[in-house]
């Protein structure tokens, strides 16, 4: 039986001034059938509006193109209604024949996403759904409560296949479904980037003076396992590689690699993590020629100094000997000071 909401005992419910509910830090135990009732013009009839929480799992995705997409249909979404049709499980079994269910799976898409002129990329997610469909009614001599309680379930138009509480009615058919991601689809597109009053300015920046030949691994920040990291060299996406010759390289993780860099390797790259612009690195080039030619102008400058020094050197010593009469010798100095001695003797 519908149960109406105490808000004054659940601190989790609230009841907004717009007549909203407001529910905080979502639980497994709030899926379920959430209704309304207004009184229209003061009447005894009564408008109701019906909402169903569906309370999900961590969800995955794949991504890819329309070929992969595809790719995706045939590996997990064609499998899986050949179960609902055929399987032997118990589980399967049950749904068909005794509560007389037929579960289709289908992938709901949501509206395309505008093109981010700034990583020229367009996205639109598929979600994946169930919609229950009841053949005819169960053999009213053999239903329980359990059985009333998982048909109330399955009326709803559709269902996550992620829901959490479909894996407490059904813990196989729910591990089945768990192995199928929703998908991703990214196209290319044509877009003016809007860098204005800041807003797409990215959060870090960078600057490499490097030397030819040289090498370096640039790794995007602030991304997970499950972020989608898009590189770009002066405004021109940069596509991963699997080809080993490539000097650039943008591997699975979103992390760039330039190896024997060139001349034509400098410019401005940009990361993108979900769409957020992340990073900013400058990259310029230096030769080893400018190098060379650096080095040998300091090591003449280094050998003029030293010339120069050993001409004032040179000098000095052929000015000494030029001169050399006119110093005395040691002989000189040393009878001088036996006179200077001898003079101040007599005057004591």
């Amino acid at each position: 039986m519908p149960q109406e909401i105490d808000f004054l005992n659940e601190a989790r419910y609230h009841l907004q001034t717009d007549n909203s509910l407001l529910i905080n830090s979502i639980e497994e135990n709030d899926s379920g059938l959430y209704s309304c009732q207004e009184n229209i013009n003061q009447k005894d009839s009564e408008k109701v509006y019906a909402y169903y929480i569906d309370v999900v799992m961590v969800e995955l995705y794949d991504q890819g193109n329309t070929e992969n997409w595809k790719a995706y249909v045939q590996k997990f979404i064609i499998p899986m209604k050949e179960k609902f049709l055929q399987s032997e499980n118990e589980e399967y079994i049950y749904l068909r024949n005794i509560l007389r269910v037929q579960m289709n799976i289908v992938s709901e898409w949501e509206k395309q996403q505008a093109c981010d002129g700034c990583t020229q990329i367009s996205k639109r997610k598929a979600f994946c759904r169930l919609r229950p469909t009841h053949k005819e009614k169960m053999d009213e001599e053999n239903i329980n409560l359990q059985m009333l309680t998982i048909k109330r379930f399955l009326s709803i138009y559709q269902l996550s296949c992620h829901s959490l509480q479909l894996s407490a009615l059904f813990p196989k058919i729910a591990k089945d479904l768990s192995n199928i991601p929703n998908f991703l689809i990214v196209s290319h597109c044509k877009g003016q980037c809007q860098v204005s009053s800041g807003i797409h300015q990215a959060k870090y920046h960078d600057y490499y003076n490097l030397k030819e030949y040289a090498h370096l691994i640039l790794t995007c920040p602030e991304t997970t396992a499950t972020s989608q990291v898009i590189w770009l060299k002066n405004g021109e996406q940069l596509k991963a590689r699997s080809n080993k010759s490539s000097r650039i390289e943008v591997d699975i993780f979103g992390t760039l690699s330039l190896s024997g860099i060139a001349w034509s390797d400098e410019g401005n790259y940009s990361c993108f993590v979900d769409s957020v612009h992340m990073q900013d690195v400058i990259i310029k080039i230096k030769s080893s020629f400018s190098d060379n030619t650096e080095f040998f102008w300091q090591n003449v400058c280094i050998g003029i100094i030293l010339w120069f020094n050993l001409i004032l050197f040179c000098a000095g010593l052929t000015i000494k000997c030029k001169r050399r009469h006119q110093y005395k010798t040691l002989d000189e100095i040393l009878e001088e000071e036996d006179l200077e001695r001898k003079k101040k003797n007599k005057m004591f």
